[in-house]
């Protein structure tokens, strides 16, 4: 999938409100509130092996957010020396818009779709969204932006137990449960699928980076493998503010159809996660590596 036209349209984007949040030394902090309803229009070319290459036009595109800015200042004229995005998680971001196939079959490719709401999701998420954010140096010299750049906090360790009676709450048949912790979307880790079991034993262990204890989470889902699509049985997150280095520490967490429960009135039993928690070592300061367990069951 690519890019073949790109046309931003007439209409500018709007800014609501400016306020500064903070004045460091050299550095101001400022969120807007961010607008845009506006004829923007994106052609996507997409191409599979199986299926002829059709295009889609993206269009009509809402986007409702509060944009954070950081400005790097400088004495030199125009004493500001780089500018760091990024779009805050809270309130949550809300991006609409519309897709429409160009010369071509959209039911050609099986679950087109969502895959491009996965991935427009994913790069918002993984890329964007606090504390990820895009630094731009401002003036055309080279300039010192690392009091920009994100940099990483720790290492967590998560070791992914087992799960007790799974319930199949809308499928039938064979159930191949398998689990999947992130962070970060664009790096998700995952365990190996157990056939036709309700109640598997994983028992595996990785590594995630830290990059923000303060904002960031932990997230879990529980997938069922299929042979066409897989399809995801529960979901669950946990804030890492709320883990406590140094100490273990056991957490039960019941498994959501979606972390959007305002949108998604399932109200379903799927299951509880465990966690437990211990500091092993230090990667950088101020927060150093732990280790987690989870248990799933109901």
């Amino acid at each position: 999938m690519k890019f073949s036209n790109l046309w931003l349209g007439h209409v500018a984007p709007r800014i609501g409100g400016i306020r500064v949040q903070s004045l460091n030394k050299g550095q101001i902090t400022m969120d807007i509130d961010f607008q845009y309803i506006g004829d923007l229009s994106i052609i996507l070319a997409i191409e599979a092996a199986l299926a002829p290459s059709i295009s889609r036009e993206l269009k009509d595109l809402r986007v409702f957010t509060v944009i954070c800015v950081i400005f790097q200042l400088t004495e030199d004229i125009p004493c500001i020396s780089a500018v760091a995005v990024a779009l805050l998680s809270e309130p949550n971001p809300k991006i609409d818009y519309k897709l429409k196939a160009l010369g071509g079959n959209l039911a050609a490719i099986p679950g087109l779709s969502a895959m491009i709401d996965c991935t427009i999701n994913t790069i918002v998420t993984d890329m964007l969204q606090w504390p990820h954010r895009i630094v731009i140096p401002i003036g055309g010299m080279p300039v010192d932006t690392s009091d920009l750049e994100l940099e990483p906090q720790g290492k967590l360790s998560v070791t992914v137990l087992n799960a007790n009676d799974l319930k199949n709450v809308d499928w039938i048949g064979v159930f191949d449960p398998y689990a999947v912790v992130y962070i970060r979307p664009l790096f998700k880790v995952k365990t190996k699928a157990i056939s036709n079991n309700r109640n598997p034993v994983w028992n595996q262990t990785f590594e995630l980076i830290v990059e923000d204890r303060e904002t960031q989470w932990l997230i879990l889902e529980v997938y069922d493998k299929n042979v066409a699509r897989d399809e995801r049985f529960g979901i669950v997150r946990l804030p890492l503010n709320d883990l406590e280095p140094g100490n273990p520490k056991e957490i039960s967490l019941r498994l959501l159809p979606s972390l959007d429960m305002l949108r998604i009135k399932d109200e379903k039993d799927r299951g509880i996660v465990y966690y437990e928690f211990s500091r092993e070592e230090q990667i950088a300061a101020p927060w150093e590596t732990c280790s987690s367990k989870y248990e799933v069951h109901s």
